[in-house]
């Protein structure tokens, strides 16, 4: 199987590349012309003032938004992203917010909880056949792309910013704010852990 990444003149490995992305909302033209290109191993700042457009160029690059004009190449599914402002449900545990999914394995998730959504209202005409085809291989993708591993992983990165393992189960509301900024740095190490491309939004 050949390698899956292109690579540039030095034979590094090219993981995301874009050419001349541009991003208006009504008459303001809020990114111009952006290229840019992401190499493996390489880090890369965005420096602006606050309005510039920052968070749009990431949400661009993640897919999030659609570009005007341009091209997006992304040849990576592992990309991982901490956003400027995280919502925080305070009624959940350091274990949702460390562990939550993301990229690929939170897209197989989702799909997952959709079809048990529709398996329990049991809708009339449902392809039942079809549902439990589909369930079975998202089980074996979540396996294959490291789901049963992810939890042990978010305890490992709570030891590493000084959390101790009883603090995985704690719910959000009971931490102090420095406890909160840990276990949200938790969550960014594991990303970066797995992640080819990790975006962080003025960490």
């Amino acid at each position: 199987m050949g390698n899956p990444y292109i690579k540039d003149g030095h034979g590094s490995c090219v993981l995301l590349r874009a050419e001349s992305l541009t991003k208006a909302y009504g008459p303001k033209e809020v990114i111009k012309s952006a290229t840019l290109q992401l190499n493996r191993g390489i880090r890369l700042g965005l420096v602006g003032r606050n309005g510039a457009g920052k968070t749009t160029l990431i949400r661009l690059l993640m897919g999030q938004l659609g570009a005007d004009t341009g091209e997006l190449t992304v040849k990576t599914e592992k990309i991982g992203y901490l956003p400027q402002f995280l919502q925080i449900e305070k009624k959940k545990t350091v274990k949702d917010l460390v562990g939550s999914p993301y990229g690929r394995l939170a897209r197989i998730v989702n799909r997952m909880s959709r079809i048990e959504e529709s398996m329990a209202q049991g809708e009339p005409g449902t392809d039942w056949e079809a549902l439990a085809a589909e369930y079975s291989a998202l089980e074996e993708e979540y396996a294959s792309v490291g789901g049963h591993e992810s939890a042990s992983k978010g305890r490992g990165c709570l030891s590493k910013v000084g959390l101790s393992d009883t603090f995985y189960k704690r719910k959000l509301e009971t931490l102090s704010g420095g406890e909160l900024t840990k276990a949200m740095l938790a969550r960014v190490l594991l990303q970066a852990e797995e992640a080819d491309i990790l975006f962080l939004d003025e960490p």
